[in-house]
């Protein structure tokens, strides 16, 4: 027994064109035959009314067909001022000679008195002319906001495109940027430590998946980000030994907010680069979170100094904070801040995000 369900094909749905187009002159004929009937109902009068909204509705489809070849509504509006003006008068003399030669046998098959031609011609020319100039000023707007919407869609999409391809470049550039770093960290420690060394993999195995896991997603948590900088620490803990020490304050409330990934590791990473490893005695890597208002602000601390030589503060500390920089400028536009200090003997790396929270919270 065949048990398939056979498809049926798609419904085509009508264009907006065409549902305006009928609609548009079922109204006017309805319109017409009120207006007329009112005067004097006659049945057999109506079917002449509906003959002028039936000649209406064929010249217009003509009209239309001498837009699409002309390719008017593709040039800009000013210039299609004149022919579109000339076009609704020979539109409307096409429309009116149409209804005069229809109608006039009609009106003797149907008993009626019949009128001259000339009064049935200009009895439809001349309101033909506004209303075919109104049904050229609808139709071309309509084409003209398509178009701009059309475009305005195109132009989202492929600026959500080129946003997509830039932060996929850059947390590309992330991982080979600490990878390379800490392979270099084990390949010192085998031989010396091998302990050290197999406690190394272990963190950069966990970075490694995290790397993976989050190069899908252009945001995390800021529990999953802590976590995975806390691996990068100590990794830098071996590395450093007694000359680094690190401490972290996030409160629980803050947990579930989100961030772009690898955040805060780049963050460490350049406290510790351009801070910690340039002092024969080391220091101390503090991370703190909190709220400002509807705000989300971290901060990463080193000792350290920034040099005021330093004329391009991206290029002086490294690729990282051109790194950062760009990808808050792709994710939130003016709505985030980063900026480097320093004060007192520290330099602190603050970021103010827009609080974003996970679905879960």
């Amino acid at each position: 027994m065949d048990t398939r369900i056979e498809q049926l094909p798609p419904i085509n749905k009508p264009s907006p064109f065409w549902i305006a187009q009928a609609g548009g002159w079922v109204l006017f004929t309805v319109a017409n035959l009120v207006l007329q009937q009112s005067v004097k109902f006659s049945f057999r009068w109506m079917v002449i009314e509906v003959m002028a909204g039936v000649t209406g509705f064929a010249a217009t489809l003509l009209y239309r067909q001498l837009i699409l070849r002309l390719g008017w509504q593709t040039k800009p509006p000013l210039r299609l001022i004149l022919p579109v003006l000339v076009a609704s008068i020979l539109v409307s003399a096409l429309w009116s000679m149409a209804f005069a030669l229809i109608a006039k046998p009609l009106m003797w098959l149907l008993a009626l008195e019949v009128a001259p031609f000339y009064h049935l011609f200009l009895g439809v020319f001349i309101n033909g002319v506004i209303l075919v100039i109104a049904w050229s000023a609808i139709y071309f707007a309509y084409q003209y906001f398509s178009k701009y919407t059309r475009n305005e869609a195109e132009k989202w999409r492929l600026q959500i495109a080129l946003r997509d391809a830039q932060l996929g470049q850059l947390r590309a550039q992330v991982q080979p940027h600490f990878l390379f770093n800490a392979l270099n960290n084990i390949r010192a420690l085998i031989l010396e430590n091998p302990k050290q060394a197999r406690s190394m993999i272990t963190h950069l195995s966990d970075l490694l998946r995290y790397s993976l896991t989050s190069s899908n997603h252009e945001k995390t948590t800021l529990a999953q980000e802590i976590e995975i900088t806390q691996d990068y620490l100590a990794l830098m803990a071996i590395q450093y030994e007694d000359r680094l020490s690190t401490r972290i304050e996030l409160p629980e409330a803050l947990k579930s907010a989100l961030i772009p990934p690898m955040l805060i590791q780049l963050l460490a990473e350049n406290a510790i680069k351009h801070g910690v490893g340039k002092r024969p005695e080391g220091g101390a890597v503090q991370i703190t979170a909190d709220r400002q208002g509807d705000d989300l602000e971290i901060t990463v601390a080193n000792p350290g100094v920034l040099l005021p030589e330093a004329a391009n503060l991206d290029d002086h500390l490294g690729v990282g904070l051109n790194n950062i920089r760009e990808r808050l400028t792709l994710l939130y536009g003016d709505r985030a801040e980063f900026q480097i200090t320093s004060e007192e003997g520290v330099v602190r790396s603050v970021v103010h995000l827009p609080l974003e929270w996970t679905d879960t919270r």
